[in-house]
């Protein structure tokens, strides 16, 4: 990743790195469309949707329905900076890939500073490895936003998987040391490039779409740069897909995430 942030005032990274003061409207007025459309999920999918345990930690559960007619299931990391946001927040839309016979599972996890980044990587890998324990034979795709993507892609650097989804992802971790984002996660530069995935081998090729918003900040379309540019290197076939007119959260709410899941699903 270019090192010019190195030269930024703290006050410049908080800003490229606050996504809230980018959109059109901040993170607190977006929650609750993201609450309603996820409460509708539940309502839609009812029994069909269920929460299990997959870990020893309260957090540790996962909201999933299993494939029907396809033999595709979307595994969704939601963001939050680590250190917030839940899946009651992270179902939006995802009945409609339940009825057209998809699978679906939405990853809780632990938050920081409870959990450091390093296990939240480790909770996600042991809630991938649960889910694919009871499907046995599917084709799992990965993804998540924000945070979850950067989630969903260290996790791919660790284990197979069919495909990959990374929305508005942070993919190298040491531009937000000196944030107040770090505060909860309390990284050092040298554990910061360690848990950036970028920093990995990535020995598990696969199809990739990494997506980002128009109206999003010039440092997460950077980092969508990296993470994509990291993917081709590695040898996977990979798409950087910019979607003008959308930000940080509506990119979410107009269900890009899903699209391009369809998208891999069906190649």
């Amino acid at each position: 990743m270019n090192q010019g942030w190195r030269e930024w005032s703290r006050e410049r990274l908080e800003h490229e790195y606050s996504p809230s003061e980018w959109a059109k409207r901040p993170y607190v007025e977006y929650t609750p469309f993201f609450q309603d459309r996820s409460d509708l999920t539940r309502f839609t999918l009812g029994s069909k949707l269920v929460v299990d345990s997959y870990g020893p930690r309260p957090r540790n559960v996962i909201a999933w329905t299993p494939p029907t007619s396809r033999n595709e299931i979307f595994v969704w990391i939601h963001g939050g900076y680590w250190q917030g946001s839940s899946i009651d927040e992270a179902l939006v839309g995802a009945e409609d890939l339940v009825l057209q016979g998809f699978g679906f599972a939405a990853i809780e996890y632990t938050l920081a500073p409870e959990a450091s980044v390093a296990e939240i990587i480790i909770e996600c890998g042991a809630a991938l490895s649960w889910l694919r324990e009871r499907n046995k034979g599917k084709s799992v795709i990965l993804g998540g936003h924000s945070a979850g993507a950067h989630l969903a892609l260290a996790v791919a650097t660790r284990t197979q998987v069919d495909g990959l989804v990374l929305v508005s992802g942070v993919y190298d971790l040491r531009p937000i040391v000196l944030t107040t984002i770090n505060e909860p996660l309390g990284l050092d530069e040298v554990e910061a490039l360690e848990l950036s995935p970028i920093s990995a081998e990535f020995r598990y090729i696969c199809a990739s779409e990494v997506l980002v918003g128009g109206d999003e900040s010039p440092s997460f379309k950077a980092q969508s740069e990296v993470g994509f540019d990291y993917l081709t290197d590695s040898g996977s076939v990979a798409e950087l897909i910019t979607i003008a007119g959308l930000d940080h959260f509506d990119i979410i709410l107009n269900g890009e995430h899903f699209k391009s899941f369809l998208r891999l699903a069906n190649r």
